[in-house]
């Protein structure tokens, strides 16, 4: 254990991270989810292989599903287009029950809420070959192919990040995920055109 510690600290470290943890490297990166075309992914790797190059690596990386929420919430992660009437039902009665409460209750209800993540993926090995794994097994299960750009897009931000465990999401981490994770989450080519100049 107290060599994991170490190794984690060493990794972690201010030094590690400001290689790719500012405001030039985020600038060219075309998008997050396409590594090719990501400075944040290609220093990361370059990170990756100097450790590799000097240190005996065993990787051990992880896929979870995507079921945020139990059963008894699970339309919460749904469409309400797709609901069928017992659905709506649900929706409409867990509405009128959290109206009813208070802020500081409504939150503290929503946050006891145990997630009902599963393992979907476990891959060991070299860092790279594993990583790929890892990263294929979570396009297969989160992209969407979108034909053409849009003019204007609209996107829903859930009141969770990584940013805000047990805490509210603030005006600045809402900007955060908006601007800086949703809209660079694509591969290929951005959801949202270029402005014309």
């Amino acid at each position: 254990m107290a060599v994991t510690n170490r190794l984690q600290s060493v990794l972690c470290d201010y030094e590690s991270l400001r290689a790719h943890h500012e405001p030039q490297t985020i600038l060219d990166s075309d998008s997050y989810m396409d590594p090719a075309k990501s400075m944040l992914n290609t220093k990361v790797v370059r990170q990756g292989k100097l450790v590799d190059e000097h240190m005996k690596v065993f990787h051990i990386e992880t896929a979870l599903n995507n079921r945020m929420y139990i059963d008894q919430f699970d339309i919460f992660a749904r469409n309400e287009d797709d609901f069928s009437s017992f659905d709506r039902v649900k929706f409409e009665s867990i509405k009128w029950s959290l109206s009813k409460l208070p802020t500081a209750a409504k939150r503290k209800l929503l946050h006891s809420v145990p997630a009902a993540y599963q393992l979907i993926a476990c891959h060991a090995g070299k860092t790279e070959p594993v990583h790929e794994r890892i990263l294929q097994k979570g396009f297969d299960q989160y992209a969407v192919e979108v034909k053409g750009q849009a003019d204007i897009l609209v996107v829903g931000v859930p009141y969770i990040s990584p940013y805000n465990a047990y805490s509210i999401l603030n005006p600045l981490l809402v900007q955060v995920m908006g601007l800086g994770y949703f809209f660079n989450m694509y591969r290929n080519k951005p959801l949202l055109k270029r402005a014309a100049r």
